[in-house]
């Protein structure tokens, strides 16, 4: 919401990615993503439950659902950017019990 309305805009936050989801934005961190940011696209809950879920059963490897977020929107984008080089970067790994369960019960992306 913020990003789009070029200000800082208070909202709820209902979801699991807590790391990209703040009630308020911090006024630093807006300002650098507005002035450094093109776009963003919003991926659901479930998608970055079944991200994470993907990266430990493929990666070896937990990370929390907002993290995972440049995985879950480069598989809905699968077919436009098939043949390209990408990178996606994951940073972040606070996930507690009730996480974790989601994470477990959430369908694979593959």
């Amino acid at each position: 919401l913020s990003f789009q309305a070029k200000l800082a805009v208070e909202a709820e936050v209902l979801t699991h990615a807590e790391c990209l989801a703040q009630r308020v934005p911090a006024r630093l961190a807006l300002a650098m993503t507005l002035a450094h940011v093109d776009d963003t696209s919003l991926v659901d809950d479930q998608e970055l439950l079944s991200a994470a879920k993907t990266l430990a059963l493929k990666g070896h490897f937990l990370a929390e659902p907002g993290a995972c977020a440049p995985l879950a929107y480069a598989w809905k984008q699968r077919d436009k950017i098939k043949g390209q080089r990408v990178v996606l970067v994951v940073s972040g790994a606070n996930c507690d019990a009730s996480t974790i369960a989601a994470i477990a019960t959430a369908p694979s992306l593959f």
